[in-house]
């Protein structure tokens, strides 16, 4: 309800009321979080069982020590064949190449997962140089605490980095869609000004005579929606007067013609691979006002800009009012005439349009960022995601660290005893918190940027033509990760700073 209303404020509204989750819902999370619980819970019982008693009694055994050598070797195994799933996702043309890409991820983001104590090693010792010269002793023992325990670390680290790469993945591929549509909608778009509807609805049947009266406007071109079945699966018809055919949005005829008569359409290239026709083939439709079977026949196939489209089925205007849209234009198309002001053209175009505050004036510019608008509005729900992934990694740092206070009751009482004060104490803490925030944040910044780019080259086809990176997005997540680490240390520090110096160091 508050990622909910957090999205909202930030203008996509996804919450009219207050949402009440079924039972079924409700017994389904619990059922998931004990069988999650147990199935987690087994492999540090099974490591517990092998402590020898005697061990166990004197202490010698630290939660989260062990060897390294076998999760290594497995995740450095699945790290290679992950590399090669992505790798051969991207560079196969093969029609399961998104399963390869999929599986090669996930088993990338598990082997970073096993192989996190190491891998995060060479940037645990970069921040610890740099703790040494900004803080001295404090920061060398916050370094050394970090690393003392790397199997813990990793792990409280895995949260958020999980999350992370995430949140940079979709970011990545948000960033591209928009970067992709704004320019293929420049491209593209062939008139020089669109006149639609904010809430998607039908324009008035008399606004196509208005605006073609207007001053300083040549010509203006009409396009209308049809939503109906297709052989049987649900599709939308973009219909048109023949001879704007190419007026509209960027269009070339790879072979056949448009024609005029009833149920005649021209179909995408991308659409013709994808059902097997051809010039001639036929498709089953429904007739909107007799409810009887309309067959239509296909006329021609044609090609647009990469990233472009005007929809995979298009029609004359028969046929889409036989479909079921015999006079409601969805969107108008308008050429200045030569020599005319574009700024006094749209000036006119607004005043003629002004009676109805549903309808808008875009020049290419205003509706090619309008249409890249509506993706970056879909990244705010993954903005909010992120931050249920952050609450998470939090609370998960504050736990790893209150034990590692109890743990180091005795330490942390010795090196009162020898001259640490209380500030300081509490400054190590947060710089070993820092580190563990920082070390998932870039695991999972390398890792969303991977996939990120992988993703893109195989959605080239789809309209992701252009890579976008969002640095300063990606810059952000990582000051966010800085401030999850302080944020995160100030109960367990607080803790520290608390216990009784004496008390401390007589501790068992």
């Amino acid at each position: 309800y508050g990622i909910g209303k957090a999205v909202t404020a930030a203008g996509m509204d996804m919450v009219s009321s207050v949402p009440m989750p079924s039972w079924q819902n409700a017994l389904l999370s619990v059922v998931i979080a004990v069988v999650v619980t147990v199935v987690a819970a087994w492999f540090p019982s099974r490591r517990a069982s092998r402590v020898p008693p005697i061990a166990a009694m004197t202490g010698e055994v630290t939660s989260g020590e062990g060897g390294l050598g076998r999760r290594t070797l497995v995740g450095t195994i699945m790290l290679v064949v992950g590399i090669a799933g992505i790798w051969s996702g991207v560079t196969l043309k093969v029609s399961k190449n998104m399963w390869l890409l999929g599986g090669g991820a996930f088993l990338v983001l598990i082997a970073v997962t096993l192989m996190s104590p190491v891998i995060g090693r060479p940037l645990i010792w970069v921040m610890g140089r740099a703790y040494r010269l900004l803080f001295g002793e404090t920061g060398k023992l916050a370094e050394l605490n970090a690393i003392r325990l790397p199997r813990r670390t990793a792990a409280t680290a895995s949260a958020l980095m999980i999350g992370i790469t995430l949140v940079s993945t979709l970011s990545i591929l948000g960033a591209s869609a928009s970067t992709s549509t704004e320019h293929s909608v420049r491209d593209s778009l062939r008139g020089d000004f669109v006149i639609s509807s904010l809430n998607y609805g039908p324009l008035p049947a008399s606004l196509f005579d208005e605006v073609k009266s207007t001053q300083g406007v040549a010509s203006v071109h009409r396009a209308r929606t049809a939503a109906t079945t297709i052989n049987g699966a649900r599709a939308r018809v973009i219909g048109y007067p023949t001879s704007d055919f190419n007026k509209i949005q960027a269009q070339s005829m790879v072979t056949g013609t448009m024609g005029d008569a009833l149920g005649e359409v021209i179909v995408s290239q991308a659409y013709a691979d994808e059902q097997k026709l051809q010039v001639g083939s036929t498709l089953e439709s429904v007739d909107a006002a007799t409810m009887a079977p309309l067959k239509l026949t296909v006329t021609g196939i044609f090609t647009t800009p990469k990233g472009g489209g005007f929809g995979s089925i298009n029609a004359n205007l028969a046929t889409v009012a036989a479909l079921g849209n015999r006079d409601r234009d969805s969107q108008l198309s308008v050429d200045a005439a030569p020599g005319a002001s574009h700024q006094s053209v749209q000036d006119a175009l607004d005043s003629a349009t002004s009676d109805n505050p549903l309808i808008v004036v875009q020049n290419q510019q205003e509706y090619a960022k309008a249409q890249s608008a509506q993706i970056d509005q879909m990244l705010t729900t993954v903005y909010a995601l992120l931050g249920l992934a952050v609450v998470i990694a939090v609370l998960g740092i504050v736990n790893t660290l209150a034990l590692s206070v109890v743990e180091r009751t005795r330490e942390i009482g010795l090196l009162r005893a020898v001259g640490m004060k209380r500030g300081q104490l509490r400054l190590m803490i947060t710089l070993e918190s820092v580190i563990i925030a920082v070390l998932g944040a870039v695991l999972g910044l390398v890792m969303g940027l991977g996939f990120g780019v992988a993703l893109q080259h195989v959605l080239v086809d789809q309209g992701l033509s252009i890579l976008s990176i969002p640095w300063g997005r990606l810059g952000i997540f990582l000051a966010v990760s800085v401030v999850v680490g302080v944020l995160a240390a100030v109960v367990p520090a607080r803790r520290a700073t608390k216990l009784n110096m004496l008390d401390a160091i007589s501790s068992e």
